[in-house]
């Protein structure tokens, strides 16, 4: 069981840090050679968030926590709606 629980930290950890290191990469790449991926960096660290609660969702159903995948749920949601609202 703890090393159930390490798995899911482990995921969750590498889920917000490949996302930094995505988005830091092609900041700097569209900095210094591609203009363009500059903004594909921002959309990315911007989705970092997202994706993490979405890992939350995924953890949180596979243990039958309703409750908490229901918040974590509500959460994803929020997130979205309030991303495309700014549209």
């Amino acid at each position: 069981m703890v090393n159930s629980s390490n798995n899911k930290k482990s995921l969750l950890s590498w889920t917000l840090r490949g996302g930094v290191i995505l988005s830091i990469t092609l900041l700097l790449a569209g900095y210094f050679a591609f203009p363009g991926l500059a903004w594909l960096g921002v959309i990315v660290l911007i989705l970092t968030p997202l994706l993490t609660v979405g890992a939350l969702c995924l953890i949180y159903l596979s243990e039958r926590d309703v409750p908490l995948f229901l918040m974590a749920l509500y959460i994803v949601a929020v997130l979205v709606i309030s991303s495309l609202l700014r549209f």
